[in-house]
């Protein structure tokens, strides 16, 4: 970031209580594809595709890997960000529980988070300041983007990907609403 105080005292208030419904989506968009690609053999799991992040599993971890370092800068934040410093694929079923435990934490802020918090700090031997609001964003920006890349790359390969837009997110939780028929 660049200039003074004046630079990051833009007011985001309002957007905390928007944030919940928006990371309840990011969450089940997180999940969709965690659980869909459990069933995948490894040539599907490695594969990778022109303009994309690299292989579907690593595209996987990276997503959630970074949602652990973006939420790091928070003090209410209970997550050891062990995938951020490793990016070691944890297996499917860590990789759904850290997805869910990072999702969680940014419900819970969005929900706590008031007024115009600024986050201080040090990155890369730089301090910095920011408003809070910052890291959630770039949290949903980050996971819709590389989500992209993962359903671009399954698609390229023949693999139907789950569809985790809006409108299926809106379909598939009014039917979870409603229970089984």
């Amino acid at each position: 970031m660049s200039g003074g105080e004046d630079d990051v005292s833009r007011s985001f208030g309002w957007l905390y209580p928007l944030i919940v419904v928006v990371v309840e989506h990011h969450k089940w968009a997180n999940l969709t594809p965690i659980d869909f690609c459990a069933g995948l053999d490894e040539a599907a799991l490695a594969a990778t595709a022109p303009g994309t992040y690299g292989g579907v599993r690593d595209t996987l971890v990276h997503i959630i890997a970074n949602e652990q370092g973006y939420l790091a800068v928070f003090e209410e934040s209970t997550i050891e960000p062990v995938l951020f410093q490793s990016l070691a694929f944890p297996g499917f079923d860590g990789l759904r529980e850290m997805a869910t435990q990072t999702a969680d934490l940014l419900i819970t802020l969005g929900r706590n988070l008031t007024g115009d918090v600024i986050l201080r700090g040090e990155w890369q031997g730089k301090p910095y300041a920011m408003p809070a609001a910052m890291p959630l964003i770039q949290t949903i920006n980050h996971g819709a983007e590389h989500r992209g890349h993962i359903r671009s790359t399954l698609s390229t390969h023949g693999i139907e990907p789950p569809r985790i837009d809006a409108w299926a997110y809106d379909e598939g939780t009014r039917a979870e609403d409603r229970g089984p028929s």
